[in-house]
């Protein structure tokens, strides 16, 4: 199910990358960091949130792409020298170090405003108006949860000089994280034309998902984040604490999907695949 979600964004994400002018002096720069690889988690997410209303995704591939677009240009400023400054992302240079900095600014400026082009060019040949609504909602959405309020701030708070006490991680965490989960299954879900209560459990259901992914990976990067001193939910957790936490996420997901199925009667099994997918990476 995974791989038959990813195969349409990565035919859909070539085909993006080919109609870009081969005159843009960017082009080499959007397609090495597009298709260079990845989960395509996020794109998924919003596939499979449709998919228990709808079962063509004609309305939702563009938004899906837009929502794997603001990923990649989050990752290449991450990976900048005034940033994370990190030489590799997925086994390959990072961006700034295939090409240049201004470069790999340039091209993560490029990926947020085409997310957007693409998203308000399907929106606005949009015949349905009911279904019209329903988009401009979700990338409004989209917009709350990858801007200043949402990623963006997590960002920030990642940053900034200081210890963070737990309760200020996992606000990050939330923000850099589960936001744009967030982002991608609640705005699946309204295109799809879900109720504002189902949209609050689908909401839910991001949050613990969006924590048990970043505590898991803190808990494969542990013994580096102690040598490098780097302070996370598990380094100041420990371990076992860090264990549980992550399994007490994974429950709150579940259990949000539950209600989804027993309340609202809809199909969550790919929901739960994936869920039990990233639980056991």
């Amino acid at each position: 199910m995974i791989n038959k979600y990813k195969n349409i964004i990565e035919e859909s994400l070539v085909a993006l990358c080919d109609n870009i002018h081969r005159d843009n002096g960017l082009k080499e720069s959007i397609t090495y960091s597009v298709l260079s690889g990845g989960k395509r988690l996020r794109p998924i997410l919003m596939l499979t949130s449709y998919s228990m209303y709808n079962t063509e995704y004609d309305d939702v591939l563009s938004f899906a792409l837009g929502i794997e677009l603001i990923h990649n240009y989050s990752l290449i400023h991450d990976d900048l020298p005034s940033m994370d400054n990190d030489d590799y992302r997925r086994g390959l240079q990072t961006v700034h170090k295939k090409f240049d900095e201004a470069t790999a600014i340039l091209t993560g400026d490029a990926l947020l405003t085409h997310a957007y082009t693409i998203m308000l060019n399907d929106t606005l040949n949009t015949k349905d108006f009911d279904l019209r609504d329903r988009k401009l909602k979700a990338m409004n959405l989209i917009s709350k949860r990858s801007g200043i309020d949402g990623m963006i701030l997590g960002q920030v708070i990642d940053i900034e000089d200081g210890l963070l006490s737990l309760d200020e991680l996992i606000n990050m965490y939330n923000r850099k994280t589960s936001d744009l989960f967030n982002a991608a299954l609640v705005s699946g879900s309204i295109i799809g034309g879900a109720s504002d209560i189902e949209q609050k459990y689908i909401s839910d259901f991001a949050y613990h998902l969006g924590l048990m992914f970043q505590i898991l990976d803190d808990l494969m990067d542990y013994e580096r984040d102690i040598q490098i001193g780097k302070i996370t939910v598990v380094t100041s957790l420990g371990m076992t604490e860090g264990r549980h936490l992550a399994e007490m996420h994974y429950n709150e997901a579940l259990n949000c999907l539950k209600q989804l199925s027993i309340v609202f009667k809809r199909d969550t099994e790919e929901l739960k695949q994936i869920l039990m997918y990233i639980n056991d990476k």
